[in-house]
C-alpha cells in the first residue's frame, strides 16, 4: 500500500474547497442562480440552489482527474 503524499493532499484539499464554500454560503443564495452569461454579459442560464452540489462535484472531479492524468 502507497502512502499519500502531501502534494496528493493538497491537491484533494483545493479541490474540495468549493463545497466548504458552499457550506457556508448556502443559506444565503438565492433560489435560482445565474450560470451562464451571453456575449453582452446579459443572464441567459438559470439554475436551481439545489444543484450548486452537483456542479461543485463536477469541478472537483475534473480537477482531481487532471491531477491524475498528469
Amino acid at each position: 500500500m502507497t502512502r499519500i503524499k502531501t502534494v496528493d493532499f493538497i491537491v484533494l484539499a483545493i479541490a474540495l474547497m468549493p463545497f466548504a464554500l458552499w457550506l457556508m454560503i448556502r443559506d444565503s443564495l438565492a433560489e435560482r442562480i445565474p450560470i451562464h452569461w451571453n456575449a453582452v454579459g446579459e443572464v441567459d442560464g438559470w439554475a436551481d440552489k439545489g444543484h450548486v452540489p452537483l456542479f461543485l462535484g463536477f469541478i472537483a472531479v475534473t480537477g482531481i482527474g487532471v491531477y491524475l492524468l498528469l
